[in-house]
């Protein structure tokens, strides 16, 4: 999303830039709605901002960029890729995904060794990693736990995992958010944006 952000701030300050944004998924955002994808498409196609979608960015040399091996000429890469597990997380002698996150059954623990668990960024699930998804896991686990230390039956199905959802800018004045399954685009998500902005700046002084 900080790519999303970024590639959008670059374009309303800079007219004259050709701002290419490469994404590894098929679409923007897409682990979410379409709607929020197709929204934010719409507006980078109208701000000629240059979408690569099914990226997978394998080397950067000086004024070169390859994409699945494929050099193509740029004068500057920002790079706001996301995050990968440790590199003892990555080594570790157990099953991972192509991205080094460890493969975790739905109690969070690695099905070779169940006194193990693995939460946030190291782990392979179906969403984005974010503190607000290692916080759900972290309350499963715990009852999880609890269940174990008093001898009871583990459910057969875990509860889905839910975040509460996030908030991002387009420039100056649009905006996107998913918040409690419901899509928010436009002036209002950028209005909330700011607010939660705000909100943070006033309570860290």
């Amino acid at each position: 999303m900080s790519g999303i952000e970024l590639a959008s701030e670059l374009r309303e300050s800079r007219t004259d830039l050709e701002i290419i944004l490469y994404d590894r998924g098929p679409r923007i955002l897409r682990n979410f709605p379409e709607k929020l994808s197709n929204y934010i498409a719409k507006w980078f196609r109208e701000n000629n901002v240059n979408v690569v979608p099914n990226s997978l960015i394998d080397k950067v040399e000086q004024g070169t960029i390859y994409n699945n091996g494929t050099p193509e000429p740029v004068d500057i890469v920002v790079w706001t890729a996301g995050i990968q597990p440790v590199e003892i997380v990555r080594k570790l002698p157990i099953d991972t995904n192509k991205s080094g996150r460890v493969i975790v059954n739905q109690y969070h623990q690695v099905p070779t060794y169940k006194n193990v668990y693995v939460v946030g960024d190291c782990a392979a699930l179906p969403h984005a990693p974010s503190a607000q998804l290692a916080e759900v896991q972290g309350d499963q686990i715990a009852d999880v736990l609890k269940k174990q230390w008093n001898h009871e039956p583990l459910p057969e199905k875990m509860p889905e995992l839910k975040v509460q959802g996030f908030l991002g800018s387009l420039g100056e004045k649009k905006g996107f958010a998913y918040i409690m399954d419901r899509t928010v685009t436009g002036r209002l998500a950028h209005i909330l944006k700011s607010g939660v902005l705000w909100l943070y700046k006033y309570h860290n002084g």
